[in-house]
């Protein structure tokens, strides 16, 4: 099992220095960003992993893979 924050696209552009796209993942994964500033944002910075796009990551992810969501 794999678990994960995963970035923010911007993040993952500036900092890992290429695009983090899960579309590849085939092994049970577990998704999890915490919910104060640094993860989530404060509506001036966007956080590591906010809602929407850990929910994008997730529906992302193919349905014949096991996967669960966690905040």
């Amino acid at each position: 099992m794999y678990a994960a924050s995963a970035p923010t696209l911007q993040i993952s552009i500036d900092l890992l220095k290429a695009p983090f796209d899960v579309s590849g993942i085939n092994i049970p994964c577990f998704m999890v960003a915490g919910t104060k500033k640094a993860d989530a944002g404060d509506g001036k910075n966007t956080g590591i992993c906010p809602l929407v796009e850990l929910e994008e990551k997730y529906s992302n992810i193919s349905d014949n893979v096991t996967k669960i969501i966690a905040r």
